[in-house]
């Protein structure tokens, strides 16, 4: 698990990317921020630029959203609950992205 100082926000989504090579959606998961638990069913949201290496495109599968009460760093884990028979990858998550909610 990778920890990081996080901010106090309301995030609307919680984007995990993946690698599209190696990607299959169908998969049920729970992703676990600090204390809070979401299940998702994994799906390509569309592909977008890694901003780290502008080279590769990385699946985005929006999972959420979440509230952090205090601003710190927090453990983040993804579960797998179910993998759909016949696929042919588990799963290569690249990183968990937390996107703000805007405020009028």
């Amino acid at each position: 698990m990778n920890r990081r100082r996080i901010p106090v926000a309301d995030y609307e989504q919680l984007a995990a990317r993946f690698d599209p090579e190696k990607f299959d959606a169908g998969q049920q998961v729970t992703l676990e921020v600090g204390s809070q638990k979401l299940e998702a069913l994994l799906a390509d949201g569309g592909k977008e630029q890694d901003p780290n290496d502008p080279h590769w495109l990385r699946v985005v599968s929006k999972i959420g959203r979440i509230r952090l009460e205090k601003s710190g760093a927090y453990d983040a884990a993804l579960r797998t609950n179910s993998i759909p028979a016949g696929q042919r990858f588990g799963l290569t998550l690249v990183v968990i992205r937390l996107v703000p909610v805007k405020q009028p």
